[in-house]
């Protein structure tokens, strides 16, 4: 029997053509909606941040300390002064930071230091920024929630909102409520304000600023090399 044969049988017996229909319009329903479940959920698992957390730098666990990284009985401090909305300071962690971790903090001979100097020109994400850093160094998790902030940079105000700050906590696997309750709280207030004014004390007037045993350099790797050799060839090593 050809396709038009069955129409015209359907069409022979009243009613039965306007129930098919019916039922065939609530199928084609069902069928949307759920086509645009499966493009929604599509939508948000691609949207979606990493499920597991950041591993943490490859160092000894016992050289991960809050905003400390590295050998402590190391003969050489790097501290830097940062702001995670700064572009100059994005540019120098993902250009000058690596080579310093291979070179000198992975082989013990230097322990590197991230002090909090949010500017005024980036507030108020600047300073939330700041806050929240703290807040996941309470967990363990500074380094990787320092690469995730300096990752949002290119969100602007937008990406350092609280919603968005905790958001990065969950993509890491903090504890989100802890995490929540740490910047409601305020609870690292004191500790941005002492940073910036030890900044301002050792002569910081933008970011990057960088210090080697205590002495401001120029941020450039080389120059930075050459300060760190120096010292280690003076405690012979």
């Amino acid at each position: 029997m050809t396709v038009s044969s069955r129409s015209k049988l359907k069409s022979n017996r009243p009613g039965e053509s306007k129930r098919k229909n019916s039922s065939m319009g609530l199928w084609l329903i069902g069928g949307a909606v759920v086509i645009l479940i499966l493009i929604v959920v599509a939508i948000n698992v691609n949207n979606s941040g990493p499920t597991g957390p950041i591993t943490q730098p490859d160092v000894p666990a016992a050289w991960i300390n809050g905003m400390s990284l590295g050998n402590p009985d190391a003969a050489v401090t790097v501290a830097a002064y940062e702001d995670f909305l700064c572009p100059h300071c994005r540019e120098w962690t993902e250009s000058v930071e690596p080579q310093l971790f291979t070179d000198y903090i992975k082989t013990g001979k230097v322990r590197f230091e991230y002090h909090t100097f949010p500017l005024s020109g980036f507030l108020p994400g600047s300073d939330m920024a700041a806050l929240a850093a703290n807040c996941a160094a309470d967990q363990g998790s500074f380094w990787p929630y320092h690469d995730r902030l300096f990752a949002a940079q290119s969100q602007g105000q937008a990406g350092f909102t609280i919603d968005k700050l905790s958001s990065y906590a969950g993509e890491l696997n903090l504890n989100e409520r802890d995490f929540t309750a740490c910047m409601s709280s305020l609870k690292y207030r004191s500790a941005v304000d002492a940073a910036v004014q030890q900044g301002i004390a050792a002569g910081v007037q933008g970011t990057p600023s960088i210090f080697v045993n205590g002495q401001s350099v120029q941020s450039d790797y080389p120059t930075i090399k050459s300060e760190i050799d120096r010292l280690l060839a003076a405690a012979g090593q």
